[in-house]
């Protein structure tokens, strides 16, 4: 049947799909007309029924050029005598959908019967509330989201919060078309990193009072044992560097910093960075970087000290495994106070030290040694040097005749190695134990993990491939770029190694101030015309506002740019409502809250009468041009656009799926730009008793809008506040 395709959704389950319902009935209409008309051009396949771009010379259109051209008819006669007919014809109908119909170029363009359609599509919307927007599309399929995964030894820094705000969102979005979704935060509790902070940690935390966040606590001793190993690395000893701070002084400026003979610049350069670094680390934590460096003086190797407390905790030791959890516990309760400000909970902690527990790493590098493609580790390979066990990705890709060049894998695919020349697990080999074990039981698994590691994530696919070349793929990478924050135009350093990030909480204060600083400023206007408006805000509700826009103003940056694109990041343009801005955004839906409010507040004191039920309102009053294209291009397709973001089709690897997050950021900017726009122009409140009726039928469009627009700011995990 004609335009079967269009109307496929719509047929399925018409209450979520409504633009496509209308869509449909127009064409049943049109096709009934046509059968009759000139069957012959009924049974041409014609383009589908479309919105038109200029609402004012029709509604709808279709276009008719090709299938004159193939029957050989002169386009404008036909098209002309065809409106003509269907406006007789439609003069018997005054209840259908189509209204009337002009020929234009080549296209037939349809006006329809907009009273109909506003009472049908606002009904469906108010009728459906919150749910408007969401689908069963994907109802019976289960998802994965990994994200956050941040290293178990430090806070939650800006480039961590990307991470955070896409696993969250992309959660809401999958929900909303009917995916079972669970987010996953892997627990990279095993690795240098984490033996370092470890090591540290076991030395200090029962003697040392945290002075900071727990997790901002830990990261501050990862960076001082970090710097110390490598000071020590550097021919540096405790001793030596205890003295100087005995004697009240720096590093900086004692014979420490002093080039050594036959120090090369270079050297010279890297080793000062160094003793400048825990000068820093000691000017915000002098008690904590002296007490470390007295429990170092027995420790002839920090590097060595903390491999060997690393590996009993892989070894599952009682000793090592109450150190870890411990202070790898006491991070994550600091992190999770930090999502907690974005309303961000995970649905489930998977630790990578457990793979090696219950077994699972010895499962699978069993079945690696046993693949073809794997060549085991040696102390002395063909050249002469120690490698690690690693697998020849580059014979599997040519032997599964897998793509390469564009679209495909790299040539000369380097291998991937997984085990050290000492038989030990790499992290990587540990990331495809643990992606066997989410794909176990799911249809999908998105990992959502920054560019850097495209290659790595890349590998560890091909690897699920090779253990399985038949099993359906469900590990995809979601990919995205690093965040850079800016300051007065100039980029921010960052280094966790040696306690220089931005930190999450830090910048949500710097945030919050910089929001308050904006409302205080807009008050002050205000109240030079109206001095009693300086009561209407307490400091408390200052820094409650605050807050709120502080949040959602975070998550439409970090969204608001697609995936692939890096973000800078200033604190003061996120910050402006003047810009395009969560605040601006923010500000525009606290409209609707307050018009509605203000509507039902004047119901309370008489000045309105109450709001009549839906069906007693004319909705031919809806005449404004505005107001139609406000349905057309924001109300109606609002559950299409989440089912195109978030129903994609995933590309054949090695291609990466992107969901754009920035087309429901940019969804939402435009629709409060057109209400705005519209709200300047109509009056909406009244106490004219004539102009009553269509200022209820107002109410109810503007419920219905607002019905969106909260809709779409919940998938972007976003809550306006109820005033600004």
């Amino acid at each position: 049947f004609l335009f079967s395709q269009l109307r496929k959704m719509s047929s399925e389950s018409p209450c979520f799909f409504p633009q496509d319902l209308i869509v449909g009935h127009i064409t049943d209409e049109f096709i009934a007309f046509l059968v009759k008309h000139d069957p012959e051009m009924a049974k041409i396949k014609l383009p589908p029924i479309a919105k038109t771009k200029d609402t004012s010379k029709g509604d709808f259109t279709v276009l008719l050029k090709g299938a004159c051209a193939k029957r050989k008819l002169d386009v404008e006669k036909y098209t002309t005598d065809l409106t003509t007919a269907l406006n007789e014809s439609l003069k018997e109908n005054p209840k259908s959908y189509l209204k009337s119909a002009d020929a234009v170029n080549g296209y037939v363009n349809l006006f329809v019967n907009r009273t109909n359609i506003f009472k049908s599509s606002l009904k469906t919307v108010l009728d459906l509330g919150s749910s408007y927007g969401s689908s069963d599309r994907m109802a019976g399929k289960k998802v994965i989201i990994e994200h956050t995964s941040s290293n178990p030894n430090g806070p939650l820094h800006i480039g961590n919060l990307r991470n955070v705000m896409l696993g969250a969102h992309l959660s809401k979005l999958l929900e909303a078309v009917g995916y079972d979704v669970r987010q996953h935060f892997f627990v990279n509790d095993l690795g240098a990193q984490i033996g370092l902070t470890a090591l540290g940690y076991s030395k200090i935390y029962a003697s040392v009072q945290p002075k900071l966040k727990i997790d901002q606590w830990i990261g501050m001793i990862y960076a001082c044992m970090n710097t110390l190993s490598e000071l020590q690395l550097l021919s540096h000893t405790m001793q030596e560097l205890l003295d100087v701070y005995e004697s009240k002084k720096l590093l900086e400026s004692s014979d420490l910093s002093k080039q050594r003979e036959g120090e090369s610049d270079k050297e010279f350069a890297t080793r000062v960075d160094y003793l400048l670094t825990f000068d820093s680390l000691y000017a915000r934590q002098p008690d904590l970087c002296i007490v470390l460096l007295k429990e170092c003086l027995s420790v002839p190797s920090i590097k060595k000290a903390s491999a060997e407390l690393n590996l009993q905790y892989e070894r599952n030791e009682p000793s090592a495994v109450k150190i870890f959890r411990e202070m790898v516990i006491n991070c994550l309760s600091g992190v999770q106070q930090t999502l907690d400000t974005y309303n961000v909970r995970h649905d489930q902690f998977d630790f990578e030290s457990e793979l090696g527990w219950e077994g699972s790493n010895d499962r699978v590098m069993d079945r690696l040694k046993a693949s073809p493609y794997f060549v085991a580790q040696t102390q002395k390979n063909d050249a002469g040097v120690p490698e690690g066990g690693h697998i020849l990705c580059a014979k599997f890709i040519r032997d599964a005749k897998l793509p390469t060049g564009k679209k495909g894998y790299q040539k000369n695919f380097p291998n991937f190695y997984v085990l050290r020349p000492d038989g030990s697990t790499l992290y990587t080999f540990r990331d495809v134990v643990y992606s066997l074990k989410k794909c176990a039981d799911v249809d999908h698994v998105f990992n959502i993990i920054a560019s850097e590691q495209n290659l790595p994530q890349e590998k560890v696919a091909l690897t699920l491939s090779l253990l399985d070349p038949k099993a359906p793929r469900k590990l995809y990478h979601l990919s995205y770029e690093l965040v850079k924050l800016f300051e007065n135009g100039k980029p921010k350093k960052m280094s966790g190694r040696r306690g220089r990030y931005v930190l999450a909480d830090d910048l949500y204060l710097e945030l919050r101030d910089a929001v308050i600083g904006f409302m205080k400023a807009k008050l002050e206007k205000k109240c030079e015309s109206d001095p009693s408006k300086a009561d209407e805000f307490t400091e408390e509700a200052f820094q409650e506002i605050g807050g709120e826009v502080a949040t959602a103003s975070m998550k439409y940056a970090l969204l608001s740019t697609p995936c692939r694109h890096q973000i800078h990041f200033d604190v003061k343009k996120v910050a402006d409502p003047d810009e395009v801005s969560g605040p601006f955004l923010l500000y525009n839906a606290v409209r609707f809250k307050s018009l509605l409010r203000t509507y039902e507040e004047g119901v309370a004191k008489g000045e309105y009468p109450p709001l009549p039920p839906f069906e007693e309102i004319n909705f031919e009053l809806l005449d404004e041009q505005s107001e139609w294209n406000i349905l057309l291009e924001y109300i109606l397709p609002f559950p299409n656009l989440i089912h195109q973001i978030a129903c994609q089709d995933m590309p054949p690897p090695p291609q990466l799926p992107e969901f754009s997050t920035n087309k429901l950021c940019d969804f939402c900017m435009t629709l409060v730009n057109s209400f705005s726009s519209h709200y300047k122009s109509v009056r909406i409140l009244t106490d004219k008793e004539d102009q009553f009726p269509a200022m209820f039928a107002r109410i109810y469009f503007y419920k219905a809008l607002q019905h969106v627009l909260d809709n779409a700011l919940d998938i972007l995990t976003m809550k306006p506040p109820q005033r600004m």
